[in-house]
């Protein structure tokens, strides 16, 4: 095999899962796991799906990777509306990473294939946190099929987990009637570590920065095709004035495959203003619903209550005045002391910092909020929480972040360079 080279030689169908049959060159096998192959399992027998299309969720796996380490991917068929959009996601993930553009990235395909099938309906992904309920809330006339991708955030072999969620899917009534479907995949697990180092100035993770967009929507593509999705949502999680290309961005409007496209939904909102939105239709349908918004599941419930995540719901339910127990928590006024905490020892992300910038502009002093017990107490509390902020707020970001941010700015301004002059 040509160095840095990956390409998929078989697609192989077990009833409603679909196995990958690969391999990759020597200089390669650092960022993946031998052992472990990609797969993905559907909530139908998939025999019947065209290879063109199954074929999707593996290449918008391995695609990035290929332009992020300038590798050739080799692969017999793809659908043609996938192959089209991807030069325009490379373009958009290269304003980010430059470095893409300095890499020389190929993909080779035998046959483009046009895939036609008829739609009728559309679908969103839902894993039943706020960003989600937000699109589904403004949706919901539509009536859309819901798809939950294991393997995410709640991991594979998770078995009481998934139940609780199933669970809590069955028991909400506004979900009466809807279609769940249940996608499971380990596009979390098949790479190692090492993936980490081909982004330059990586202050999240490979799957925050730049994998989860292309790859839960491309994984839906089977279901599109057999179900006959016009259309399928992506809730965003940065509004507009956030927006940067990262792992689900804008560039989500650009993905589709066959007859269907991706919207990425949301944006108009900031995560403050979707607690506002939904606590908004909560209040006209007269209904209460779990927010599932936690990604640690070491515990019997839906939320943990105690991580960074839960407690900007908790704390957004609050200042709007709500039970958080209304909403999938199990907290009491000792909550404000796991905030308080977090606040003092946590270091601070942008996104974690946009967020809290978002609910600290809602803190004033004749605020109206839930009261657990005690009025007094806990107004003093959530003033305590603003006035850690400011202390966050005054010292944010840190020089080391200043100094790592500006290096990767003279890095991309070379890169730019040289890809005009050298390249």
């Amino acid at each position: 095999m040509k160095k840095s080279t990956i390409q998929l030689h078989d697609i192989k169908v077990e009833n409603n899962k679909v196995i990958y049959d690969y391999s990759y060159s020597s200089d390669l096998k650092i960022y993946f796991k031998n052992k472990e192959k990609l797969y993905v399992t559907y909530d139908f027998e998939v025999s019947a799906i065209p290879k063109s299309i199954l074929a999707i969720p593996w290449l918008a796996n391995f695609i990035t990777i290929s332009w992020f380490s300038g590798c050739t991917i080799i692969i017999d068929e793809i659908d043609d509306n996938f192959l089209e959009c991807l030069e325009i996601l490379k373009k958009g993930f290269a304003e980010e990473h430059v470095v893409i553009l300095a890499k020389n990235s190929n993909l080779i395909v035998n046959k483009s294939i046009k895939n036609t099938y008829a739609v009728d309906k559309e679908a969103m992904l839902f894993s039943g946190g706020l960003d989600a309920w937000t699109t589904f809330l403004k949706h919901k006339e539509k009536k859309l099929d819901l798809i939950t991708i294991q393997g995410s955030d709640i991991e594979l072999g998770n078995v009481e987990k998934m139940d609780l969620i199933r669970n809590s899917y069955h028991e909400n009534s506004l979900l009466t009637g809807l279609p769940v479907h249940f996608i499971a995949s380990n596009f979390r697990d098949f790479h190692t570590r090492h993936i980490e180092k081909l982004i330059y100035f990586n202050y999240v993770d490979w799957w925050t920065m730049v994998q989860f967009g292309i790859v839960l929507t491309a994984s839906t593509a089977p279901l599109a095709y057999y179900y006959g999705f016009s259309n399928v949502f992506i809730a965003s999680s940065l509004n507009e004035k956030e927006d940067m290309i990262w792992g689900s961005s804008k560039l989500d409007n650009h993905i589709k495959f066959g007859n269907t496209t991706v919207t990425h939904d949301g944006q108009e909102f900031n995560r403050f203003q979707k607690t506002e939105f939904v606590i908004k239709h909560v209040d006209s349908l007269h209904k209460t619903f779990p927010l599932r918004v936690c990604y640690k599941h070491n515990f019997s419930g839906l939320n943990c209550g105690k991580c960074a995540k839960c407690l900007r719901m908790i704390i957004s339910l609050i200042l709007k005045n709500k039970n958080p127990n209304d909403f999938g928590f199990n907290v009491d006024k000792d909550v404000y002391n796991f905030i308080i905490k977090q606040l003092t020892n946590s270091s601070f992300g942008f996104r974690e910092y946009a967020f809290w910038l978002e609910i600290d502009s809602e803190i004033k002093n004749d605020i109206e909020f839930y009261v657990f017990e005690n009025q007094k107490e806990e107004k003093e509390k959530i003033l305590h929480i603003s006035s850690l902020f400011n202390e966050i707020n005054a010292n944010f970001p840190s020089k080391t972040f200043k100094i790592k941010r500006l290096k990767n700015k003279m890095r991309n301004k070379w890169l730019y360079w040289k890809v005009k002059n050298i390249l």
